[in-house]
């Protein structure tokens, strides 16, 4: 089935990597044709559903057909709308909207512009009319901002960029997924609303005991432990996704490194062969990955004065 894209423009690469990357861990065979810098074409054999995973992809359609004359693919939009009661036409063009919302209404299907029970959308790329139902996908990150929780801190991470790093991951449903700096549990929420195994661990009590109750407040079961992640552990798991705390201004350069270059080694023995490590990292820090090796790096800047390097590894 061919499903038509529209990726996030926040960053020029990491949309279209979290994709690929989802697509790949839950073992799919797929081809992607790009139309336009933010907009794709992929070809896949897979549930909807899966796209309601990922973080930086904005719309997803039921892609019908491209032709230089819309006009014919609307016997194939009738058959994928024709259960519904509504619809909707979007598009760029004018003539196009109106010209669709005509031929499908004349087929027994009526106009809703507020809420329709289908959307039919229509854009030109380059000589073609490309044509997409649009499929539902509810992710509703704004509701879940730290701010939102039982327990807060302001030094969360956005549940957007925390389900990034969860797919980057290549965590699949039934992984396990170890944040052993979890803080508030941003990343393990979001790997838990996907099915995912979670264990976290903070060197902190109160923060370990307000990671449990944020998770429970979405349903979620999790090892949470007070423990350091720079002590020595035989704990194993599928995949690790952290952000370790290096944001506080009262942390030199020399604590950062201490704490990444004193936890990597640790995860390398808790990972299986091939096991993959996302993490968030200053990107003026030198870090020594020892025996993994990096597999993509993403610069993304968090405001005015901060960025942060993504950090994709592989054992």
């Amino acid at each position: 089935m061919k499903y038509l894209l529209r990726l996030s423009g926040e960053h020029p690469e990491l949309p279209y990597t979290e994709l690929t990357e989802l697509l790949e861990s839950c073992g799919l065979e797929y081809s992607v044709r790009r139309l336009e810098d933010l907009w794709i074409i992929v070809d896949t054999e897979c549930d909807a559903g899966v796209f309601a995973r990922l973080a930086y992809t904005l719309r997803v359609y039921e892609h019908v057909g491209e032709s230089r004359d819309y006009t014919t693919l609307v016997g194939d939009v009738y058959d994928i709308i024709s259960d519904s009661k509504t619809f909707r036409v979007s598009s760029e063009s004018d003539s196009a909207a109106k010209r669709l919302g005509e031929l499908l209404y004349e087929m027994g299907i009526q106009v809703n512009l507020k809420k329709p029970d289908a959307i039919v959308f229509c854009k030109k790329f380059g000589e073609d009319y490309h044509i997409g139902v649009e499929l539902r996908i509810e992710r509703d990150f704004e509701s879940r901002r730290p701010q939102f929780r039982p327990f807060f801190s302001p030094t969360s991470m956005h549940p957007k960029l925390a389900r990034a790093l969860v797919n980057l991951s290549g965590a699949c449903e039934g992984d396990l997924l170890l944040d052993p700096f979890c803080g508030t549990g941003g990343i393990l929420i979001e790997a838990g609303l996907c099915g995912v195994k979670v264990a976290g661990w903070d060197v902190s009590e109160v923060m370990a005991g307000g990671c449990g109750r944020n998770l429970a407040h979405y349903g979620i079961s999790g090892d949470i432990q007070v423990r350091d992640a720079l002590e020595k552990s035989d704990f194993k798991c599928d995949v690790i996704a952290t952000d370790p705390p290096y944001g506080r201004s009262s942390f030199t350069t020399d604590e950062t490194k201490k704490i990444f270059n004193g936890f990597i080694p640790n995860a390398h023995g808790m990972l299986p062969a091939g096991g993959r490590m996302v993490l968030m990292a200053p990107d003026d820090v030198e870090i020594d990955f020892r025996e993994f090796s990096v597999k993509h790096k993403f610069d993304v800047r968090m405001h005015k004065s901060l960025t942060r390097r993504i950090w994709i590894l592989e054992k």
